[in-house]
């Protein structure tokens, strides 16, 4: 019956993880997506400077390549800043985790 308990909470854990994982990936691919988006609007050739507006011009061009800059970055959302989490991260835990899995079992077995 602890066995069942165990593994039912191993089961929760992984697809938590995963779930963190999948929606860190979506994120970080939704903000690599920003800067491609802000340059495909032609704003340079859109935005007119104005003498009646100066400070709202040099406003809306200095946060428009503020917001491209820092789009072209990852955001890098991490797990407790041990590493960063995305899809690949998620299935190289799976892989490693197995791995020490096995490499205990082995042992146990002997």
């Amino acid at each position: 019956m602890a066995t069942i308990f165990l593994l039912e909470h191993v089961l929760r854990m992984i697809v938590e993880c995963y779930v963190f994982c999948h929606l860190a990936t979506l994120l970080n691919e939704v903000h690599s997506q920003i800067a491609d988006k802000i340059m495909n609007l032609d704003w340079p050739e859109m935005l007119h400077y104005s003498e009646e507006f100066p400070k709202e011009y040099k406003s809306v061009r200095t946060s428009l390549l503020i917001v491209t800059i820092r789009a072209q970055h990852s955001l890098g959302i991490s797990c407790g800043g041990i590493f960063e989490m995305s899809q690949d991260k998620f299935a190289l835990l799976v892989r490693m985790t197995y791995s020490v899995l096995m490499f205990l079992w082995k042992f146990k077995a002997l």
